[in-house]
């Protein structure tokens, strides 16, 4: 018996966001004094450093991000566990967003999920070419296109509106900053301990593959240097699946071999 598949090619294609939802959706985008940005697993060079820069600099505008979102600016959130596990009911409240837009795959920490279930968005908006997925109990709206797309389409029509929203992120990330560092100069060594000294110390330029359960959340806990790109096998496979990919990735891409 001859098998001969045929392989066909699609090229993608994204829809454009209609001029009549541009103005009904940055109506409550200018509306809004507490805007936070989730950012899953993405893969590296995705966003443009454009949009980064955007959004890194509207005073309504919290940015939160993973290891493993790959995006990085001097005032993402990216220890979000760290940021919000002493929270309090008041802080939790105080930090409710207005519209939470999010992007990318699986999130790690399970306290932002914990959190925005229990304090739900006004507006949840999700970008993604393909699904959207009720992670947090609040129906997203789901925006078939790439955050490129998406946030080149919407940014020129919005306004940044008066806000402590973001000071308020980065005055809490600066004492989270001092406080962990405090307690990581007087414990002993353990699994914790081994990360601080471990992820300073790698390679610029390399691929972090981060196994599943404790490894990839002791990583969600300090920074990462951003020459680094990171993945993990979330989900389906995802602990068997761990070790396979990293040694399929040493052979498939000599240049990031030892």
């Amino acid at each position: 018996m001859t098998v001969d598949p045929t392989i066909s090619a699609f090229s993608k294609v994204y829809k454009t966001i209609s001029i009549d939802d541009i103005i009904a959706y940055t109506n409550v985008w200018n509306s809004a004094k507490k805007k936070l940005i989730l950012i899953g697993t993405n893969e590296p060079n995705e966003i443009d450093e454009e949009i980064i820069n955007t959004l890194a600099n509207d005073p309504s505008i919290v940015v939160m991000t993973e290891t493993t979102s790959n995006i990085h600016h001097s005032t993402f959130l990216t220890n979000i566990d760290t940021i919000i596990t002493p929270f309090k009911e008041k802080d939790f409240k105080a930090f409710q967003p207005d519209i939470l837009i999010t992007f990318g795959g699986m999130i790690v920490s399970k306290r932002i999920k914990s959190f925005l279930r229990s304090h739900k968005p006004q507006y949840h908006w999700h970008i993604d070419p393909l699904r959207a997925y009720n992670t947090f109990g609040c129906m997203p709206h789901h925006f078939q296109s790439t955050p490129n797309d998406f946030f080149n389409q919407i940014l020129p029509f919005t306004k940044k509106v008066l806000s402590d929203y973001f000071d308020k992120g980065q005055a809490i990330k600066k004492l989270r900053r001092i406080k962990h560092q405090r307690y990581l100069d007087k414990i002993p060594f353990s699994d914790l301990k081994a990360f601080e000294i471990i992820l300073p110390n790698l390679p610029k330029n390399s691929m972090l593959q981060l196994s599943n359960s404790s490894p990839i959340r002791y990583a969600q806990l300090f920074d990462i240097d951003p020459s680094i790109t990171v993945y993990s096998n979330r989900g389906t496979s995802g602990i068997d699946g761990c070790t396979s990919t990293a040694v399929g990735v040493q052979w498939a891409v000599p240049s990031k071999r030892p």
